[in-house]
């Protein structure tokens, strides 16, 4: 099906992320072959009651069920918007999913990890490992985010990261962290690439996000964390319940996690907000 291609194009030019490409793939695949679609005039035939019929066929949990409808309700948008279907009755459809609270490990495990952590940075050992694992755990930002961050986009306050969409953000960091980066770059600076990336393997390429997910579940083993209870994006979300335990306002936790539609704009730069944000991070201590 020809706009099925031109949309999995469309996510290619506008630089979505593989994963976001690998399901629209997938999930749009298995959409047509159950709706038993060839053309997008098949598409056109559709009604509310066939979007729900095809969650109905799927073999999934709930929440499975609900992200991938979400995918097949942005594929119809780009059918309407590019004037392809007349009407996205996807969009009526929905899927009720329960909230499963996240588990993570406990801030007394975290720390425990970090000291041992901290102890081989100090010798010399496995530097991008605690730098990478310190800076996820008091920034909350996205591990895609972190392991983009270039030498250039570290200021005397935070850093400045990509998030979804490619919406660019700033990250205000804690005193803590930014001179730890400081250090951690010039200890690494010998072997760093032209690229600049900030966290850098062994050869000076950017840190491989599979390999550091294996090390983090391997460095909370030692400490009796078990594999569910840790990875990046189990830290971000650790670092979200510290901050909401601090008592810090959900407004500022949901701009340092890239939640709501924040540019880098002038606004960010606001004493007053600038303010705010800075004394809610250093909330978060180790």
């Amino acid at each position: 099906m020809k706009e099925y291609k031109l949309y999995l194009k469309s996510l290619q030019a506008r630089n979505k992320s593989k994963t976001t490409i690998t399901n629209a793939t997938n999930f749009i695949s298995e959409f047509l072959e159950l709706m038993n679609i060839k053309t997008v005039n098949d598409i056109v035939e559709l009604k509310p009651m066939h979007f729900e019929n095809y969650t109905t066929m799927l073999n999934n949990t709930q929440s499975s069920k609900k992200t991938k409808l979400a995918y097949i309700k942005m594929f119809m948008a780009f059918l309407e918007k590019n004037e392809l279907i007349t009407k996205n009755y996807a969009s009526l459809v929905k899927v009720d999913a329960p909230y499963k609270a996240v588990k993570c490990a406990s801030g007394d495990a975290i720390k425990s990890m970090m000291i041992q952590l901290k102890s081989s940075y100090n010798r010399g050992v496995n530097l991008s490992d605690y730098a990478l694992t310190y800076t996820l755990f008091t920034s909350g930002v996205r591990i895609s985010e972190l392991l983009n961050v270039k030498l250039n986009d570290i200021t005397d306050d935070g850093f400045y990261v990509l998030g979804k969409g490619n919406k660019p953000r700033f990250v205000e960091l804690q005193k803590q962290t930014i001179d730890l980066l400081h250090d951690y770059i010039k200890k690494t600076n010998s072997r760093r690439t032209k690229e600049g990336f900030v966290f850098v393997s062994c050869n000076g390429n950017k840190k491989n996000r599979s390999n550091y997910n294996k090390t983090l579940k391997l460095l909370g083993e030692k400490v009796g964390i078990t594999e569910a209870e840790i990875s990046p994006h189990k830290l971000r979300h650790a670092y979200a319940t510290y901050m909401l335990n601090a008592g810090v306002d959900m407004d500022i936790i949901s701009k340092q996690l890239g939640h709501s539609n924040i540019a880098i704009t002038s606004k960010i730069y606001a004493i007053s907000g600038k303010e705010r944000i800075r004394d809610a991070i250093t909330a978060v201590q180790f």
